[in-house]
């Protein structure tokens, strides 16, 4: 199968494992247990090849003990996150389908709506998710040991439970104006996640000024943001969020400065 290197897209095993951490990192909470276990084994296979392998379906489905039909949904579900794509293959002799081939796709930092790259907005994006332990070495990887990646969060049950403690425990330990402010876009692990990214963005040289004496302008800069991502208008709404509440809090403090000054 040398013909699969011309479908290779990273240069070593090395680079390969830091892409899927990243994926993992970035995706957790978009991916169910399942879809991780699908990306850990397309990987696993696609070891030797430095990001692409040749599989069927049914392959994924006896190593990790699913139904087809689930394994087609996880697939889907990883190619519309961008992690991973499809190719189609013929087979030379009878002209049918064959197995597809799957590469895992390079993790690319997004760019603002305007085209500027943005490089490591924040830590909630490019750091590995607080408490996380999973571990990623591809090679050691089996059927039987994808159980046990993320025991924690084994099943829907927990995940709802763990989410409700992580927005009580933000709720009850963040100023209430500022969880008033982002409650009604996210929720749990969410909203922490963007809690950190306002307070980080503000932090300096703006460690002095107050969401709670501005709420009317931090108010309208986040309905802003929200607005225009979901209009369709902002690809990173991390980023940009990050970016809106920094110069925001730049203009509230020269305005503050120079209040003081008169």
């Amino acid at each position: 199968m040398n013909f699969l290197y011309k479908y290779s897209t990273f240069e070593d095993t090395k680079e390969l494992n830091y892409h899927v951490k990243q994926h993992v990192n970035k995706h957790y909470y978009d991916m169910t247990k399942t879809e991780r276990g699908v990306l850990y084994a397309i990987a696993q296979y696609a070891v030797v090849k430095d990001g692409a392998c040749k599989l069927r379906v049914i392959t994924l489905a006896k190593a990790l003990d699913k139904t087809e039909r689930t394994i087609y949904r996880a697939l889907n579900t990883l190619i519309e996150l961008g992690i991973i794509d499809r190719i189609n293959t013929t087979r030379e002799k009878s002209g049918g389908q064959g197995a597809n081939i799957y590469r895992i796709l390079p993790y690319v930092i997004p760019e603002m709506s305007d085209g500027e790259e943005v490089a490591k907005p924040t830590q909630a994006s490019d750091e590995p998710i607080e408490n996380e332990t999973e571990t990623i070495n591809l090679l050691s990887y089996s059927s039987n040991t994808y159980d046990s990646i993320d025991a924690h969060n084994n099943d829907k049950q927990s995940q709802v439970t763990a989410e409700q403690v992580i927005h009580e425990s933000i709720a009850n330990n963040t100023p209430k104006p500022i969880v008033e402010l982002l409650s009604p876009f996210f929720y749990g692990s969410e909203l922490y996640k963007y809690v950190g990214i306002i307070f980080k963005a503000k932090y300096r040289p703006f460690v002095n000024l107050r969401i709670e004496e501005h709420l009317s302008d931090f108010k309208a800069c986040i309905y802003d943001v929200i607005r225009r991502h979901k209009a369709g208008h902002v690809r990173n709404l991390e980023a940009y969020l990050y970016k809106s509440i920094q110069a925001l809090s730049r203009r509230l403090f020269m305005q503050q400065a120079e209040s003081d000054a008169i």
